[in-house]
């Protein structure tokens, strides 16, 4: 089987996405893995197997594009593109920006190429904070409560204080932030702002849990992972999450109860099930007096969120288990109409242009 990896790309999260696309070989290493790099100005390059992370800069490869309605890459080739290989199975590890709102998606979808993640729909709603609260709200999944703050206009936060600061359209907590008081708001929104054009305010909880769940689909049924409890009581910024070298040294040894337990996987199937999601979801949320609050949900998680399956299935068998459902997806949607007979065009053909 030719499996696309895709991975890179136009965002702020451009390492994080290399670090999961190289981790990522290693589940479908079995099968003829072709390796697609975006750079940060979103040229795509067929790139080496091989090639570690930190040589992403010298962008060793191939130019490549997508043509709509045919599942084939294009690689330059003496100055011309020429067809390559037929793709049967995309998968996205894009984390943010097109990669990650559904925008690659709907290139896919183009392309008649399926692909093991989710669909355009939920990307493009979980990408935004505000609407994922929103939808979160309507499927009765407890979420705080939150403000959009828009650059160029007035802001009065609903809130007290103290308040977290998050871009809208961003993750792996850039640009995010604990504001104590007006004059520390105002300085996190203008550097959000050099993110996003909008911002998410919310309440912030003190002395937290923060609780990882991940759900995908297996032989028609959604099935969810184990659960990783990370953090150190409080909000958690980029350089916590990456630039230590060492996530694992995040993990707290919590005793989650029975019901809370039952509540986070409850969730998590629910938000899956409801935006018919495909490939690997992780859900994040506050536990706090147990009580559970959904976070925000990745619909390309770090890693594709392995290290919570890891004890259930084998890198092989997780990665078949993403082509597999993607396949399948794509063969059911193939057996749908697309055409629709009507005379249209013919009644209108004695019209003046």
């Amino acid at each position: 089987m030719n499996v696309l990896l895709l991975y890179g790309g136009k965002s702020v999260e451009h390492d994080i996405s290399v670090v999961t696309g190289c981790y990522a070989r290693s589940f479908f290493a079995h099968h003829n893995l072709i390796c697609v790099y975006i750079d940060r100005e979103g040229v795509a390059w067929k790139v080496p197997n091989d090639l570690a992370p930190y040589e992403h800069s010298q962008k060793r490869g191939k130019r490549t594009l997508f043509s709509a309605g045919t599942p084939y890459l294009y690689l330059l080739t003496a100055g011309v593109f020429v067809r390559a290989e037929k793709i049967d199975c995309a998968v996205n590890c894009c984390h943010g920006g097109w990669g990650e709102n559904g925008s690659l998606s709907g290139l896919l979808n183009m392309c008649n190429i399926p692909q093991a993640q989710c669909n355009v729909l939920p990307s493009a709603i979980f990408m935004n904070k505000a609407v994922t609260k929103s939808i979160l709200q309507s499927l009765d999944v407890k979420t705080l409560s939150g403000a959009v703050a828009t650059f160029g206009q007035e802001f009065v936060c609903p809130f007290e204080f103290p308040v977290v600061v998050k871009p809208l359209n961003l993750g792996s907590s850039i640009g995010v932030g604990k504001a104590q008081d007006q004059e520390s708001l105002q300085k996190l929104l203008t550097n959000a702002f050099y993110f996003d054009k909008q911002v998410l305010v919310e309440p912030a909880l003190e002395d937290l849990v923060e609780v990882n769940c991940s759900a995908l689909r297996k032989d028609n049924q959604i099935k969810t992972s184990d659960f990783q409890c990370v953090g150190k009581g409080e909000l958690l910024t980029f350089d916590d999450k990456y630039q230590s070298g060492d996530f694992s040294s995040l993990e707290q040894k919590v005793q989650l109860t029975k019901q809370v337990k039952e509540q986070i996987a409850d969730y998590t199937k629910t938000i899956y099930q409801q935006l018919n999601c495909d490939g690997v979801l992780r859900v994040d949320y506050f536990v706090k007096d147990q009580k559970v609050y959904c976070n925000e949900v990745n619909t390309i998680p770090g890693s594709l969120a392995y290290g919570l399956w890891k004890k259930i299935y084998t890198k092989k068998q997780f990665g078949e288990i993403l082509l597999n459902n993607g396949i399948s997806r794509f063969n059911d949607n193939k057996n749908l109409c697309t055409t629709y007979a009507s005379n249209v065009l013919d009644s209108i053909k004695n019209l003046k242009k």
